[in-house]
């Protein structure tokens, strides 16, 4: 009987790491546009959430609720970064003060911003007790820098929907 080592030759050992090394170079740039995607539908779906759940408590506390961009207060912007408030706002002036409940705060990611248009030239967002906005319908766009991902549309009656923007007009 013969006694022949069991192994791989130096070739095929260089073979096959070329193959997995091509292999890689085309998995990993469509793997990072899928990680991207995700987080893009993620923060649409966080904002979406947010709409929803400060709409819902407006109608079972049957008392205004606000949402502004802000960390401690809420900011004097309609670009809608780091952190959304979420909070009874039974003065309906669009501001967290003292003595009024925070009931959520959103955490958004730092490579997206949200920026909120509407033709009453808010920087917050408001429900009435029956659900409906208050006269704000108007559109959130989510931004890249400078760049226009995706629209989230709300009307009078509260009701939201997603669209594609047509430029990136709304993040410059």
């Amino acid at each position: 009987m013969l006694n022949r080592d069991q192994g791989f030759t130096l070739i095929e050992l260089v073979i096959t790491l070329a193959v997995l090394g091509v292999l890689l170079g085309i998995a990993v740039p469509s793997f990072n546009s899928l990680i991207e995607r995700n987080q893009q539908t993620t923060a649409t779906h966080d904002l979406h959430a947010a709409l929803n759940y400060a709409r819902g408590l407006a109608i079972t506390r049957r008392e205004p609720v606000s949402l502004c961009a802000g960390v401690n207060g809420c900011a004097a912007s309609a670009n809608w970064g780091k952190s959304i408030l979420v909070f009874s706002d039974p003065n309906q002036n669009g501001q967290l003060d003292p003595g009024e409940q925070l009931h959520r705060i959103v955490t958004l990611t730092e490579r997206y911003h949200w920026n909120w248009s509407n033709f009453r030239s808010r920087t917050f967002m408001s429900f009435k007790a029956n659900g409906t906005t208050d006269s704000l319908n108007g559109t959130y766009t989510l931004c890249s820098g400078n760049e226009a991902i995706q629209q989230l549309v709300i009307n009078i009656t509260g009701r939201l929907r997603t669209q594609s923007p047509k430029d990136n007009s709304a993040c410059s």
